[in-house]
């Protein structure tokens, strides 16, 4: 059986939404741990309209998505987890893919599917590999972007969640992609299908993250010397854009602070960045 876990913060306009595509699963055999983060809109009356007895809510304080997720954990019944955004959907057959994909590979501790952006009503796939199975060399794969996973696109053990720490509190954005690398990083062993499962929209959040301290985005937090050259790679990429991002947006605080602390790897992305658009995969 899975938990599904929710983070809710403010979210009144997308939840129900969001609960229905889990509601209406061909796989029925979970609960949905609906976790809220202080909201201060109507998110909680709301989805306290919902009748389903899969449903648990938990109230607590304003501390941030990591710290939400991690709670979600906790509180789950059941050894496998799914995590969820509270704006994203999931098709009906998400979860049954995921469990199927499971009883394929019962080695791997990570179960991942592909997923897909919708922009102006455009959807596209998200990752182009298309073998099914266990995933080998994952960071040269999330170099390319030809595997990756996300919220609501994956299935992972509760113990070996606990096992690789969680979320980190320290991040604010990029926490998902900071859990993500440490995850595939470790012993843990990660299997994927390229059925496509999910749905989230692009939109303009990222501009609104100006005013964040820089120690609370993962570029702050990458550790170049316990990473590999794929990694280095990707950590440099990263760091490269959000220096760009920072000149754009006048936000020298972090441009300073980022490029004092990693120097020498803003260049090594933009090599990075040459890499994968001219190289060879």
């Amino acid at each position: 059986m899975i938990s599904v876990v929710i983070p809710l913060y403010n979210k009144a306009n997308c939840i129900v939404n969001t609960i229905n595509s889990v509601l209406q699963q061909t796989y029925t055999n979970f609960e949905l741990l609906i976790i809220d983060d202080g909201s201060t809109d109507e998110s909680l009356q709301i989805v306290r309209q919902i009748k389903d007895g899969r449903i648990r809510m938990i109230g607590k304080e304003n501390e941030g998505v990591s710290k939400t997720r991690n709670r979600g954990v906790s509180e789950a019944k059941y050894d496998l987890i799914f995590f969820l955004d509270a704006d994203d959907y999931i098709y009906p057959y998400c979860l049954e893919s995921l469990m199927n994909l499971r009883d394929k590979y019962p080695k791997a501790d990570l179960w991942s599917a592909n997923y897909e952006k919708i922009k102006d009503d455009d959807s596209s796939p998200v990752l182009y590999y298309s073998k099914e199975g266990y995933i080998e060399n994952p960071h040269r794969l999330y170099f390319y972007r030809s595997w990756r996973f996300r919220a609501g696109s994956y299935l992972i053990t509760k113990k070996s969640f606990i096992e690789n720490g969680g979320f980190s509190s320290e991040v604010s954005v990029g926490e998902d992609y900071l859990f993500s690398q440490h995850y595939i990083s470790s012993r843990f062993k990660c299997a994927y299908t390229p059925v496509i499962i999910m749905s989230y929209k692009l939109d303009n959040r990222s501009l609104s993250q100006k005013k964040l301290h820089y120690k609370k985005v993962v570029e702050w937090h990458f550790d170049f010397h316990k990473a590999n050259s794929w990694q280095k790679l990707a950590f440099s990429e990263l760091i490269a854009k959000r220096i760009v991002r920072d000149i754009i947006l006048l936000n020298f605080e972090e441009f300073f602070a980022l490029a004092s602390k990693h120097k020498f790897w803003i260049i090594y992305g933009l090599y990075s960045i040459l890499k994968k658009k001219f190289g060879r995969k």
